[in-house]
């Protein structure tokens, strides 16, 4: 239940069009929920307060609380935002006053959007981080180097996204755990998101700097962190990360792309005249044993790591990769995420990328269980 839950919560914080796309891909068109007909969410059993009451007491003249979108005593119905109203029903909040969203303040892209949850029924303080669409800017960012953090060396675009998150949410969300300490904190995102949740899971119990227990759900992440064995086994042992498919943002990391540029030169070395690439292409013939042999070889070279650019993983105990198929739905593969398959191309790695084709794959996944 939980791992399809906090997808949609990495869904609802894209916004109203990434909500309809999910409603689309899952259900259909003429299921599409608009603005007018919100259906129905859970509310909790008992009487519980709301995020806002959290909220109250913090009246530090540093405090970030201004930068986000609220419902507060002073807020009327025909105020209250249709955007907030989506994502209160996307993820299952019955008010709109247990959730915040990030503003973004002058479009300043220091902090990554995000949303802060109250969840009763789950007992929970949810911090959700929003990521991208682009593969184009994952691969961009997968080349950067890397940098300390928390005992280990992590991505150093993510760690820096990781550490000026908490420095603004962290009071936010410590004031919430403080009169909720039964609740547990869940670190949640998709694609860049997810990556940061994960370094951010790393720092909280490096770092001591929540007493409740943290868990991650991450999806697509990318490779993020090394050693692992650097991390808290704690962190590590709360995360999961999830694969749709064919999306090979889970795969990236500077290594990893130097690996696969160099698989690419090797084919263009080796891919023969322009009639054997056209038979092999159309399928008529297999490819050369002289390509075959040179692809394998440097499949299995071992080369160093440069400095400042190692190999990293996600750091999670296990990547959960969903694999789709028309005549049997979704099989879910458990891989070590120091054993995960290299880096491939695929005609569908964008597609999958998205986060209603996640939805949909945890969804079909979560049905089979049951």
């Amino acid at each position: 239940q939980n791992i399809h839950s906090f997808m949609k919560y990495c869904t609802a914080v894209y916004g109203k069009a990434t909500i309809a796309a999910a409603d689309y891909q899952l259900r259909g068109a003429k299921f599409v929920v608009n603005d007018k007909e919100l259906l129905p969410v859970p509310i909790p059993t008992a009487s519980e307060g709301t995020l806002l009451d959290c909220l109250i007491p913090s009246t530090a003249e540093n405090s970030n609380l201004q930068h986000y979108d609220k419902v507060d005593e002073t807020t009327t119905p025909t105020q209250s935002s249709e955007h907030r109203k989506r994502i209160c029903q996307h993820i299952g909040i019955s008010k709109e006053e247990d959730i915040i969203l990030f503003a973004n303040p002058g479009g300043s892209m220091k902090i990554l959007r995000h949303v802060i949850a109250l969840d009763h029924l789950k007992k929970a303080v949810v911090l959700c981080i929003r990521g991208t669409f682009s593969i184009s800017e994952i691969l961009i960012d997968a080349t950067a180097n890397t940098r300390p953090f928390c005992g280990g060396q992590a991505h150093s675009g993510i760690a820096d996204q990781a550490d000026n998150l908490w420095d603004f949410a962290g009071d936010v969300i410590n004031n919430c755990l403080e009169k909720y300490p039964t609740y547990n904190l869940i670190l949640t995102g998709h694609s860049l998101g997810g990556g940061t949740a994960c370094l951010l899971a790393i720092k909280c119990y490096y770092e001591k700097l929540v007493s409740a227990e943290v868990f991650c759900y991450a999806y697509a992440s990318p490779s993020v962190f090394e050693p692992l064995d650097a991390a808290p086994k704690k962190a590590i042992a709360n995360t999961i990360n999830y694969i749709h498919d064919n999306d090979c943002v889970s795969f990236l990391s500077m290594a990893n792309v130097r690996e696969l540029l160099r698989s690419l030169k090797v084919v263009g070395e080796n891919k023969g005249t322009l009639l054997e690439q056209i038979r092999v292409i159309m399928g008529w013939t297999d490819p050369s044993k002289e390509l075959v042999d040179a692809v394998q070889h440097e499949a299995f070279t071992s080369r160093p790591n440069i400095t400042g650019a190692p190999k990293s993983y996600v750091p999670a105990s296990e990547i959960i990769w969903m694999r789709g198929n028309t005549d049997i739905g979704y099989k879910a593969y458990v891989f070590d995420p120091q054993n995960l398959p290299e880096i491939y191309i695929d005609v569908d790695m964008l597609k999958d990328h998205f986060p209603p084709y996640y939805e949909e794959g945890l969804k079909t996944l979560m049905v089979d269980i049951n």
